[in-house]
C-alpha cells in the first residue's frame, strides 16, 4: 500500500510507541544533567579553595623566610650599634632596628591570621570534597538507572527509530510538515474514525465525508473539532 495517509496513521502509530517507550525515563535525564552541573560546580569550588589554601601556605613559607632574615639582620645591626664612633651613626642603627622590629611583628600578626585562615580552610576544603563525594554518589545512582531503563529499551528504540525514518522519507515533505503542527497539540496525530465519529475527540464526521475518504486514500482530512487527521476504519485493516 503506497498511500500517504497510510504511511501516516503507522507513523503516528510509531511515535505513539515511541512517547510510552520515552515516559519510562521520566525526568531521570534531566536529573542526571543537573547532577552532571552541580558536580562540576561543587568541584570548581574545591579547587578555587585549593587554590587558595596553596597561596596561603606559600605565604606562610616565604613569611618565615622573611622573618628569619629580620632576626639576622636584627642581631647584625646590634653588634654594629655597640662599633659605632658617634650620636649620629647610633641613632640612624637604633631607627633601623626600629623598622626592622616593627616590620617583624606586623608580618608576626598576619602570620597568626593566616594561620587561622589556614585552620578554617582546610575544615572547609573537608567539607566541600565530601559535598563532592555526595553528589556524585547521587549522580552515579541516577546514572545507573537511567542506564539499566536504556539498555532494555535500547533494541526496540532503535528499531522503532529506523522504522520511522524509513517511513518519513516516503512521506510528502509538506503533509510531515502538517502531521508535526497537528502531533504538537495531539499526541495521537493521526487517529481512525469509528463508528462515523473521530475516534481522539469523538465528534460526528459529516457521512459525506466519510464516502470521499474512501473513494481517494489520496486526499487527507482533519477533524472539523479537533484537528486530527483522519482515516477510515478499513484503510489499515486492508
Amino acid at each position: 500500500m503506497s498511500h500517504q495517509l497510510f504511511y501516516l496513521s503507522e507513523l503516528s502509530k510509531i511515535d505513539l510507541e515511541l512517547d510510552e517507550l520515552e515516559e519510562d525515563f521520566g525526568d531521570l535525564p534531566e536529573q542526571v544533567r543537573k547532577l552532571e552541573d552541580l558536580v562540576a560546580d561543587k568541584k570548581a569550588i574545591v579547587e578555587d579553595t585549593t587554590r587558595i589554601l596553596k597561596e596561603l601556605r606559600e605565604f606562610k613559607t616565604n613569611s618565615k623566610i622573611t622573618l628569619a632574615d629580620y632576626k639576622e639582620r636584627e642581631a647584625e645591626l646590634t653588634k654594629k650599634q655597640f662599633k659605632v664612633k658617634n650620636n649620629k651613626e647610633f641613632d640612624a642603627i637604633t631607627k633601623e632596628i626600629d623598622y626592622i622590629r616593627k616590620e617583624y611583628n606586623k608580618l608576626t600578626d598576619e602570620l597568626r591570621n593566616v594561620n587561622v585562615k589556614e585552620e578554617n580552610l582546610i575544615k572547609l576544603l573537608d567539607e566541600q570534597k565530601l559535598s563532592v563525594k555526595e553528589a556524585e554518589s547521587e549522580l552515579q545512582e541516577k546514572q545507573m538507572e537511567l542506564d539499566i531503563i536504556s539498555s532494555d529499551q535500547n533494541e526496540v528504540l532503535k528499531d522503532l527509530r529506523l522504522q520511522r525514518e524509513q517511513l518519513i522519507s516516503k512521506i510528502d515533505p509538506s503533509l510531515f510538515e502538517k502531521y508535526k503542527r497537528v502531533r504538537h497539540f495531539h499526541k495521537d496525530a493521526v487517529v481512525k474514525i469509528k463508528k462515523n465519529s473521530c475516534s481522539g475527540c469523538y465528534s460526528a464526521v459529516p457521512p459525506q465525508k466519510i464516502v470521499e475518504m474512501r473513494g481517494d486514500l489520496d486526499l487527507i482530512y482533519t477533524c472539523e473539532n479537533c484537528g486530527r487527521i483522519m482515516y477510515p476504519e478499513e484503510l489499515t485493516e486492508d
